[in-house]
């Protein structure tokens, strides 16, 4: 029997709590609460097409252990109250400032304790290259989940050139992401959890379809991160899938020295498939952050 309750039994998150981006957009963001006084805090940061709903196993497993979990909806992504960029990015800069300033407000809104990153995928990414700016607070530590570090699938010589041309030609013209890194036609499972892959297909934040221009910008921010991962000075803990479609785990090992902490611990999931908080490995994954975080909340 799991040890964690499963996805299904958690329950909903609370209402969504509003803060304003750099550049005066409203965003939304979901904050869970311990009963008592919080004694650390997280940050936590969403993956592509996800949203901070993602992060309930997260919240639900932690929050009762006296850490808050606080998650904002990306520019973007399908909570993006601007309903005409949903699926479009003119400028990845905008993550990391968005990044920059939801720390800012966090940490307003819960001075004083430890406070941790966390960012899951393309969130990784966006953790990442935010690290590069040396005038930004550090924090106690950060926690990369299935980092898409080096993407599975590259593209071709002739492939790329044609994407970039397409990039120039029609930057709004949207694709399936899948395509990017699929070959075959089936669509990419994201956890062996039939009910958990049902919930990530049919979630009414889901968008299916990205511009050219959101892929451009996508891999700007993954040289940015690749760049910026030496100015890492924080414990890291990375957590990655052995049966991730999107990222190989031996793609992931290449990427860890390039790490400029001192303290760098890697979990590797053998089975487990992209989105480690709701596949199988869940309790094994929660546990390991639990281990990895309570000598770094005093």
């Amino acid at each position: 029997m799991s040890a964690h309750p499963s996805p299904s039994k958690i329950i909903p998150a609370p209402s969504a709590e509003a803060w304003t981006a750099p550049d005066g957009i409203v965003m939304g963001f979901r904050r869970w609460l311990p009963k008592t006084e919080p004694r650390a805090m997280i940050v936590a940061m969403h993956g592509l097409g996800g949203a901070s709903t993602d992060f309930v196993p997260l919240a639900d497993f932690l929050a009762p252990r006296g850490i808050a979990i606080l998650a904002p909806e990306m520019r973007g992504q399908g909570n993006d109250p601007r309903p005409e960029c949903r699926g479009d990015l003119t400028d990845c800069a905008h993550l990391t400032r968005d990044l920059h300033a939801f720390v800012d407000h966090a940490r307003s809104l819960h001075p004083e304790i430890p406070w941790f990153l966390y960012g899951e995928s393309m969130g990784a990414l966006i953790v990442l290259a935010g690290a590069a700016d040396p005038d930004r607070p550090c924090p106690a530590g950060t926690v990369l989940a299935s980092p898409v570090v080096e993407p599975d699938g590259k593209l071709k010589p002739w492939q790329r050139m044609l994407l970039t041309l397409m990039i120039w030609a029609l930057p709004k013209l949207r694709i399936d992401p899948a395509r990017l890194v699929i070959r075959n036609k089936a669509q990419p499972r994201m956890t062996r959890d039939d009910s958990a892959e049902d919930r990530i297909r049919q979630a009414p934040h889901r968008v299916r379809w990205f511009t050219l221009r959101f892929f451009a910008q996508l891999e700007r921010l993954l040289h940015s991160a690749q760049a910026s991962a030496p100015s890492l000075r924080e414990p890291v803990l990375v957590l990655y899938a052995g049966c991730d479609v999107f990222v190989k785990a031996d793609a992931v090992e290449r990427f860890l020295p390039s790490l400029g902490s001192k303290e760098v611990c890697a979990r590797l999931y053998p089975g487990a498939y992209h989105m480690l908080l709701h596949d199988y490995d869940r309790d094994a994954v929660l546990d390991d952050l639990r281990a990895w975080l309570e000598p770094r909340c005093a």
